[in-house]
């Protein structure tokens, strides 16, 4: 029900904007000249946003943040008791960690994020990005509980 009121909505201000444009007067047309340069402007940017980060996935960015993951684990795993809890659930978040290194390097040697790009810009890169913040929310979950204990 909301989501069409949304669309409803949408649908009408789209239509007073483009009859501004075409049949208001010049204040109106010019309020709609302006707000369709913000729309393009607006697409401009994200555009270049989404270019710059494609640029850093390819000259690692991702790749550092995981290789501290690594090296982060490797020093939980040196003070965790063998065979305990934390010590399966670091081994989990170690696996993640090198799941998403893989899909990282199929990304960056397939061109897969270029294919993506086409159709849905950048999702890809958000979808590594935001499974990394998740795995670091993880591990802090972990490194709190370890402290308790």
């Amino acid at each position: 029900m909301i989501k069409n009121l949304l669309k409803l909505g949408l649908f009408l201000l789209v239509g007073i904007l483009i009859y501004n444009y075409f049949y208001g007067t010049a204040e109106e047309k010019e309020q709609s000249q302006e707000f369709f340069q913000e729309i393009k402007d607006l697409g401009a940017s994200a555009w270049n946003l989404l270019k710059a980060e494609k640029e850093k996935l390819d000259e690692g960015k991702y790749d550092e943040a995981l290789t501290n993951m690594e090296d982060l684990f490797n020093s939980l795993k040196s003070k965790v008791e063998a065979g305990g809890e934390a010590m399966n659930r670091l081994n989990q978040l170690e696996e993640e960690r090198q799941q998403l290194e893989d899909r990282l390097r199929r990304v960056d040697t397939s061109g897969e994020s270029d294919n993506l790009r086409s159709s849905e810009p950048g999702s890809e890169e958000r979808k590594v990005q935001d499974d990394i913040k998740e795995l670091v929310k993880k591990t802090e979950n972990l490194m709190r509980d370890m402290e308790q204990q």
